[in-house]
């Protein structure tokens, strides 16, 4: 212990301070080291065995409770049906809301050694064709009564003609015979048995285990592909510094397509002995709130948006049971952290990261936090930083570790695995941290904007706009926004731009609401720089020096 003495010339507070945050961060590195490095679905029969096989793990809007017994026997028998229709395929490709049938569908496909490839459906039929070309998809698992009640029929056209067939779980079901069923169950009661007869299907711990899509900068779909190590590292390394006991029960309403909802709303939970509860419309405001109430959860996963939200449609004692609630996926706002801190009771719990890093890379614990950071890096990811102009103490982070994706996927070299270099992912987010080593995000370096949680490309956009409008020039750029954490702005030269005329254009490109830019502002000629290309801080300060009661704001009438 001779590494825990401070230097002599520190106060007795300083240095009993300072021994408390060593020893804290050998034992949280400890614990985070000592975690099971097992692929997912041995995982699942590890906790079924450690929590009780009949432990109640998992519950959606249905209201249907579900044991671990009873989930690894579903997945067993629905993930047999999958693999009989997909042959030697192995990504595919899962278009399902948060419920029950979408966890099996997933558990299902480990249980067999496939990849789940989880699909954006608010992302625009572009980009949902993209994305199952991206990674060579020949299947995807999706549901009719999803489909009908998203409104998804133009979606599901589009995905059909990139792929071999798509398969509806209602048919699946209908397949289902009472044969298949006794197989699922003696499966699922020695499920190592079966593995001891089967090795192939097992998953080596650092092949791919899910593939989640973030924007490119060209507009294309990006696929981040996260290997059974990087999900269980970050399941671990959570584990470690967060207070998470069996009795907790989360409430998740954040779609598995974003690696929140995916790692942290829904697996975590379930490997670690939790019970999670799963809503399929993080939008449902109302709805939302009265479920926490009614499920007593005790933990809460959102975005600044939605916390918003919840706050503004809730009332003193519906969430009388949250203990924690973790706040990701874009910036959390001042306004929001204090309302709910002085309404409610309750301090939220900031955390920082990237799907690429599976996807928790710092966060705020009952121990340690500070208002206004995103809190500590976790236990065993490296960090460095690339200097970044007007940062003294930070710059551009970049980390490493077993979380870290194994590489990309891209639309123009499909499922080609393109590591990173040395293992080194670059965030392009500008921090800064102080000597306890909390982190402030500062700036991004990126063109991308967080709005509503969803990654959104702006040179993507711009690129869509041009289709548009060919004939003239045009810049996007982001500004805050008290709502949805960030709005599009666009910058154009032509004259008579219309938002009601652009929101059309780009609906019938494939584009999403949520990329469409939100206000429009008129300039006589774009800024360029001497390279051709827009130059974007012109475009901000002539943004910023407009009045804002005089700035453009054209909207359709759906959009009041």
């Amino acid at each position: 212990m001779s590494n825990l003495n401070p230097r002599p010339q520190t106060s007795s507070k300083e240095r009993r301070e300072k021994r408390v945050i060593k020893i804290y961060n050998q034992l949280t590195l400890s614990q985070f080291i000592a975690g099971e490095r097992t692929p997912i679905f041995q995982l699942l029969i590890s906790a079924s065995k450690n929590h009780g096989a009949g432990k109640i793990v998992l519950e959606d809007f249905t209201r249907k409770k579900t044991s671990y017994r009873s989930l690894i026997l579903k997945s067993f028998v629905l993930g047999e049906q999958i693999r009989r229709k997909t042959n030697d395929e192995v990504n595919v490709g899962i278009l399902l809301p948060n419920t029950l049938a979408c966890v099996v569908s997933v558990l299902g496909l480990y249980a067999f050694r496939k990849v789940p490839t989880m699909l954006n459906y608010t992302s625009g039929s572009k980009n949902m064709s993209n994305s199952c070309i991206t990674s060579q998809l020949g299947t995807v698992i999706t549901s009719r009564q999803f489909i009908r009640k998203a409104e998804l029929n133009e979606e599901l056209q589009a995905i059909k003609s990139v792929v071999k067939q798509v398969i509806f779980l209602e048919d699946l079901a209908k397949n289902i015979s009472i044969k298949d069923k006794i197989q699922g169950v003696l499966r699922a009661r020695n499920p190592n048995r079966f593995y001891d007869k089967h090795p192939q299907l097992i998953a080596p711990i650092d092949s791919p285990a899910a593939i989640l899509f973030t924007s490119g900068s060209e507009g294309s779909p990006k696929g981040v592909v996260l290997s059974h190590r990087n999900i269980v590292a970050n399941i671990h390394q959570v584990s470690s510094v967060m207070d998470l006991t069996p009795n907790d029960i989360m409430f998740n309403a954040l779609p598995m397509f974003h690696s929140f909802g995916f790692t942290l709303g829904t697996l975590t939970p379930i490997l670690t002995g939790l019970k999670t509860f799963l809503y399929p419309n993080p939008k449902h405001y109302a709805t939302v709130v009265e479920l926490i109430y009614d499920t007593r959860a005790t933990l809460l996963i959102g975005t600044n948006t939605f916390l918003a939200a919840y706050l503004k449609y809730s009332k003193n004692y519906d969430f009388s049971t949250l203990r924690m609630v973790f706040a990701g996926g874009e910036k959390l706002q001042d306004e929001t952290r204090k309302n709910w801190l002085e309404e409610r009771g309750i301090k939220l719990t900031e955390g920082y990261g990237s799907t690429e890093c599976g996807p928790v890379i710092s966060c705020n614990t009952p121990m340690y936090s500070k208002t206004g950071s995103v809190g500590k890096v976790l236990p065993g990811i490296e960090t460095r930083y690339n200097p970044f102009p007007g940062v003294e103490i930070g710059g551009e982070l970049c980390v490493r570790g077993e979380n870290i994706m194994l590489g990309y996927l891209y639309l123009d070299n499909p499922g080609k695995i393109v590591p990173l270099p040395n293992g080194w992912y670059d965030t392009g987010d500008v921090i800064e941290y102080d000597t306890d080593g909390f982190i402030t995000i500062v700036d991004r370096v990126k063109r991308f904007a967080k709005i509503s949680g969803e990654m959104v490309s702006l040179s993507a956009i711009e690129n869509e706009i041009a289709i548009c409008w060919p004939d003239n020039k045009h810049g996007v750029v982001s500004i805050q926004d008290q709502k949805r954490g960030e709005k599009l702005v666009l910058i154009t030269d032509k004259q008579d731009a219309d938002r009601a005329e652009l929101a059309r254009k780009l609906k019938a490109q494939g584009i999403s609401s949520i990329s469409t830019p939100q206000q429009i502002q008129i300039m006589k000629q774009i800024p360029l720089l001497g390279t051709g290309k827009v130059d974007y801080p012109k475009l901000l300060a002539f943004l910023k020096g407009i009045p804002k009661t005089t700035r453009k704001f054209i909207r359709k009438k759906s959009d009041k």
